[in-house]
């Protein structure tokens, strides 16, 4: 379902009422030349009119105005396109959403990885097999994610969001799952709209065992701030057990999510369990990343 379906969709419920503005304020703003219009009340209401509407021809016009006119015209027109687009991006996004991997899917998944994979905890077995699902027939068009700067995944969102209301969601999945995983809020909220969870896709995409299924890797380990019980046993796990930078960052994770509160009392025993023990290791830079995470949690 494309744009243009979308928002004459959306648009139904509100097309008798608003059915006379969309014409007159068309009709007004026709008078001027493009580059022309003048900053007057008639012209902002008429933008008024156009943002209220739920139609391809509001937003042509709008876009127009946007690229074409001066002031503070040309800025009423830019965020009125910004909130028909949003509404058609949402429902865009409820059309596209995944609906979340059942447990069948996921045991299905891990089982079907070759014999190598007996060698990986289970709980790592299952957010890679996640990760691969919600993301299954992504073309990604590089390596390597999350390493992009704040300016460089607003534009990568913008360039999502153009191909999202040009019907193709498919497209922008990986550059919405680039800027996310950079930490872009906008592009994390576009995920969660879809139906996907960041931070069990950032896990999935974490593992080490992630490269062997044809995931892209992260340009760092991430740091979720999740409660749920799957996520947390895969950071128990790491930190038990990871190799050298996915094990510290666990360690940190924890740290992270004591500090926060955000564990029952069950995961919070079993989260500083770990740290304590990981206090103790041999390595230095583990046991001081773990003393660390446990001095600074209440």
């Amino acid at each position: 379902m494309g744009l243009t379906a979308v928002i004459a969709a959306i648009g139904l419920a509100t097309a008798t009422a608003s059915a006379a503005d969309a014409p007159s304020a068309a009709q007004l703003l026709s008078r001027y030349p493009a580059g022309a219009i003048p900053d007057t009340p008639s012209v902002h209401s008429a933008i008024d009119s156009l943002a209220a509407r739920d139609d391809g021809e509001a937003l042509s016009l709008l876009d127009s105005l946007r690229r074409h006119e001066a002031g503070r015209v040309s800025e009423h027109a830019a965020e009125a396109a910004g909130l028909v687009s949003s509404r058609a991006l949402a429902q865009l996004r409820s059309h596209a959403a995944v609906q979340a991997p059942t447990e069948r899917q996921i045991r299905a998944r891990v089982a079907s990885y070759p014999p190598r994979a007996s060698t990986v905890p289970t709980s790592e077995l299952r957010v890679v097999a996640y990760a691969d699902l919600v993301t299954r027939n992504v073309q990604w068009p590089d390596q390597t994610l999350g390493g992009l700067t704040p300016h460089e995944s607003a534009a990568m969102v913008d360039r999502a969001e153009a191909l999202e209301l040009d019907d193709r969601s498919a497209a922008a999945l990986p550059l919405l799952v680039d800027a996310a995983m950079s930490g872009d809020a906008r592009a994390t909220h576009g995920l969660m709209a879809r139906g996907i969870d960041p931070d069990r896709l950032a896990l999935g995409l974490s593992s080490p065992f992630a490269t062997t299924r044809d995931l892209p890797a992260l340009h760092l380990a991430p740091v979720v701030q999740t409660s749920d019980p799957a996520a947390v046993t895969v950071l128990l796990s790491r930190a038990e057990h990871g190799t050298s930078i996915p094990r510290l960052a666990a360690i940190e994770n924890l740290g992270v999510l004591l500090r926060a509160g955000s564990l029952d009392a069950t995961w919070q025993e079993r989260a500083r369990d770990t740290l304590v023990r990981a206090s103790t290791d041999l390595r230095p830079v583990v046991r001081r990343t773990a003393e660390n995470a446990l001095a600074s949690t209440p």
